[in-house]
């Protein structure tokens, strides 16, 4: 599998594009599935705390060339999907590829893994093996260099998931200081033709807190994933 990588942008390339940036959305909320918590990757964060030493990836729609400028905006109304979650069009510069699904973006002072949000098994594998990989009809892998839009949520990576993408450069991982939080509720219902089987719906509520509780903030069978809106540290 082939992959590319952008030579390091000068240092008054980067803060004339960092420039650029400083007008995105004030609160730009990610993702963050609570079973990594839960799972003691992630610690129970707080207002203030810092995320240490991880990626984020923009699970994207779509995506186009763009002429600019790198940032985020916030866009209104449900999701693609129909979903009441905060989603983005993230505009940055391609900086590293790999056919055929994943790309790294350079957004004014921080990097992203942008991938498509949907996902398939992997050819030459059986459904009880569980590989999956994210795939797209309608994702394509630009030049390096290239500026691109991408419509997208974004989520915090696993561990694992970060690992998993050989040859990504390192600077997709880094530190986040924790400006708020919230906890997205999700409908659970049973899965369309399935008698035992439950699947995860849209969101009915979303709760404002001051720090994580990863036992007590999942409420019986109700389930949680958590926003962060997320700053590079000062």
């Amino acid at each position: 599998m082939v992959n590319e990588q952008l030579e390091q942008p000068t240092r008054d390339v980067l803060r004339r594009r960092q420039a650029r940036f400083i007008g995105h959305s004030d609160d730009v909320w990610t993702h963050l599935r609570n079973w990594i918590v839960q799972d003691g990757e992630i610690p129970e964060l707080h207002i203030g705390a810092t995320l240490q030493d991880h990626a984020l990836r923009a699970s994207c729609w779509t995506i186009r060339t763009s002429p600019g400028p790198e940032g985020v905006t916030e866009l209104p109304g449900p999701d693609p999907s129909g979903d009441g979650a905060p989603h983005y069009e993230l505009t940055g510069t391609v900086e590293w590829r790999q056919e055929s699904s994943s790309v790294v973006l350079r957004v004014g002072g921080f990097h992203v893994l942008a991938q498509p949000i949907t996902v398939q098994q992997v050819p030459g594998t059986s459904r009880e093996d569980s590989v999956v990989e994210r795939f797209s009809p309608d994702f394509f892998v630009p030049p390096l260099g290239t500026t691109v839009t991408v419509g997208c949520r974004l989520e915090v990576m696993a561990d694992y998931e970060t690992e998993d993408t050989v040859g990504a450069p390192d600077r997709l991982r880094c530190g986040w200081v924790v400006r708020h939080l919230k906890i997205q509720h999700r409908a659970l219902s049973r899965a369309p033709g399935s008698e035992g089987e439950w699947s995860v719906g849209r969101v009915v509520r979303v709760d404002t807190i001051e720090r994580m509780h990863r036992w007590t903030d999942e409420q019986g069978r109700d389930p949680i994933t958590y926003l962060l809106d997320l700053q590079l540290p000062t």
